[in-house]
């Protein structure tokens, strides 16, 4: 298969498996854009690109922390993910003890208060409660720093492996504990990240816990969608997914965090998430993407690529920007002769598609004039030979 890249993007174009074991071909695009803090023309390009992820980003040990960023590399999403990587920063760089930051999207409208440190400390009754919160200027917005927390019998140093505690919804979170875990929290970090309109003021409360990050696929409630793998199923379905398999689980964005996939233009506004604090609008570029596959038969198919992940990170101060689209096979990838991506040369794509004479340029290393969106090129060659004709 043949892959040809006619756009300022990456590309890449794989086979993968839908539930029933059927073979799709998936093309997807990568952007990585700069957000700039002040209004100064259209969106650019960053200088680095990010790259397709293979695996995970971890802000620490793999499984162990959370994670920044999920793999590129699912079947399809149902709508865009909507992530958030970096820190909440305090307004006009003078120390808080707390603040609201978020994001504002489309239909997303999302807040969440960011706390400085605070200590766990035991009261007289036993109860428990929160120390006042330290000043701070910036604060990792993670799932590490948000409510949630795992125990194991080595914790209180127990022989009994059901000794165990997990928050199910964040495994790496801090300041979840009860019964015999509540001992461990004297002196121990509570959450820094917390709803806007719900506060932690007990260490036994199931709290849902709140973050702007990827939710990972072990923890609930992403993990009931992954459906269900027993005996029955490594007996007679394995390797295929089982029938209750959600896709939404290819979803890794919070459900208050995914939106309607976009098309460019809409304004992002982001609240004390870039150095300095503050509102800090972006404008969505174009995300008009071009792009066929020509399958053995000769016969072009227009794919429709959409927008399924959008990355913020202001830690580079960039937003990833990630296109699928997908087309079902019969067998696999052979069926597939070329994949093309947007603007190339009309002569050459005419040789693909007819069998005409190639022009030697390589789908792309021709002059911008004989350039056409892949999608259109056919057309704009038949109208070119109209008007010569007339």
């Amino acid at each position: 298969m043949e892959v040809i890249n006619g756009s300022r993007y990456l590309l890449d174009a794989s086979q993968a498996l839908d539930g029933e074991g059927r073979p799709w071909l998936v093309v997807m695009a990568k952007a990585s854009w700069q957000i700039e803090t002040r209004d100064d023309g259209p969106p650019r390009l960053a200088e680095v690109q990010r790259g397709f992820l293979a695996s995970d980003l971890f802000e620490g040990e793999p499984g162990l922390s959370a994670a920044h960023i999920e793999s590129d590399f699912v079947f399809r999403k149902q709508a865009c993910d909507v992530i958030f990587k970096g820190s909440a920063h305090a307004p006009k760089g003078r120390p808080v003890r707390e603040l609201e930051a978020g994001i504002k999207l489309g239909p997303i409208q999302k807040i969440v208060r960011v706390l400085g440190d605070r200590q766990w400390q035991r009261r007289l009754g036993g109860f428990w409660s929160l120390g006042s919160a330290e000043p701070f200027l910036s604060l990792p917005v993670s799932y590490g720093n948000a409510f949630g927390g795992l125990y194991t019998a080595e914790h209180i140093q127990s022989d009994d492996p059901k000794d165990f505690l997990a928050h199910p919804a964040n495994l790496v979170g801090r300041g979840y504990a009860k019964g015999k875990f509540l001992s461990l929290l004297e002196g121990k970090l509570g959450p820094n990240i917390e709803a806007h309109n719900e506060r932690v003021d007990s260490p036994e409360t199931l709290y849902t816990p709140v973050s702007l990050g990827p939710i990972a696929r072990n923890w609930a409630p992403r993990l009931a969608l992954a459906g269900t793998y027993d005996e029955q199923w490594r007996n007679e379905v394995f390797p295929l997914l089982p029938a209750d398999f959600d896709e939404r689980f290819y979803q890794c964005a919070p459900l208050d965090q995914q939106i309607p996939f976009p098309r460019g233009g809409e304004q992002l506004v982001l609240l004390n998430l870039t150095p300095g604090g503050g509102v800090t609008p972006f404008t969505l570029p174009s995300l008009d993407l071009p792009m066929v596959a020509l399958p053995a038969n000769r016969h072009p198919v227009v794919l429709h690529p959409v927008v399924d992940t959008l990355v913020i990170d202001t830690d580079t101060m960039t937003i990833d920007v990630v296109w699928r689209a997908s087309l079902p096979l019969s067998r696999g990838l052979h069926e597939i002769h070329t994949v093309a991506a947007g603007s190339i040369c009309k002569r050459w794509w005419k040789s693909r598609v007819y069998g005409a004479e190639d022009c030697g340029c390589h789908g792309v290393e021709t002059d911008d004039k004989d350039l056409a969106p892949v999608d259109t090129a056919l057309v704009d060659d038949e109208l070119d030979s109209e008007s010569e004709a007339a």
